[in-house]
C-alpha cells in the first residue's frame, strides 16, 4: 500500500513554503488544499484530517481572512452625470492556512 501521507508532504513541500515574499503569499483552507491534492492522490485514502495533520507537521501557520463584498453606495445616472460609487463591506471571516508559493 502506498504511503499517501508521505507523498502528500513531498508534493506539497515542492510547491509551498512556510516563508516567502508577501507577493507570493496565499491563504487557503484545508478543503482547498485537499481539493488540490486530489489531482494526484486518490480521493478515498485521504481526507481533510490527513491534510490538517500534514499542514501542522510542516509547520504552516493559521491566519484570519476577512471576506468583503462590493456594494453600490451611489447608483449611476448617466443623464444626470452621476458616476456610480462603491464600497467594500465585510460579510464574513474565516480561518485559513498561510502559505507561500515557491518560484516555479
Amino acid at each position: 500500500m502506498e504511503d499517501y501521507k508521505q507523498e502528500m508532504r513531498e508534493i506539497f513541500s515542492r510547491y509551498y513554503s512556510t516563508e516567502g515574499a508577501e507577493h507570493r503569499q496565499m491563504k487557503r483552507t484545508t478543503a482547498d488544499v485537499l481539493h488540490e491534492l486530489r489531482g494526484i492522490i486518490p480521493t478515498h485514502p485521504i481526507d481533510e484530517h490527513d491534510v490538517y495533520e500534514m499542514l501542522k507537521a510542516l509547520q504552516f501557520q493559521q491566519d484570519q481572512e476577512i471576506i468583503y463584498q462590493q456594494i453600490t453606495v451611489v447608483e449611476e445616472d448617466r443623464k444626470k452625470g452621476i458616476e456610480a460609487e462603491y464600497d467594500n463591506v465585510e460579510i464574513g471571516r474565516r480561518f485559513v492556512w498561510l502559505m507561500y508559493e515557491k518560484n516555479a
